[in-house]
């Protein structure tokens, strides 16, 4: 992954924790305050990530379409 797609897979994963306490999903801490999303959030959004991917591990003539034609 580059860095924008970690970048991303953070974003996703907080705005995803602040909308479970929004909906009160999620308890307060001592402070009153929400604590911070756990790592499996982040796991969670790294692995939905990988899976919207391109498969970069296949050779590419194998994937779909032809091949690009450059100058």
């Amino acid at each position: 992954m580059a860095g924008r797609d970690i970048r991303d897979i953070c974003m996703q994963a907080e705005r995803h924790w602040a909308s479970k306490f929004i909906r009160g999903q999620i308890p307060k801490d001592e402070k009153g305050e929400p604590p911070l999303p756990p790592i499996d959030e982040y796991v969670a959004c790294a692995e939905q990530r990988r899976k919207s991917l391109p498969d970069r591990t296949r050779p590419a003539a194998s994937r779909s379409g032809p091949p690009l034609k450059l100058a």
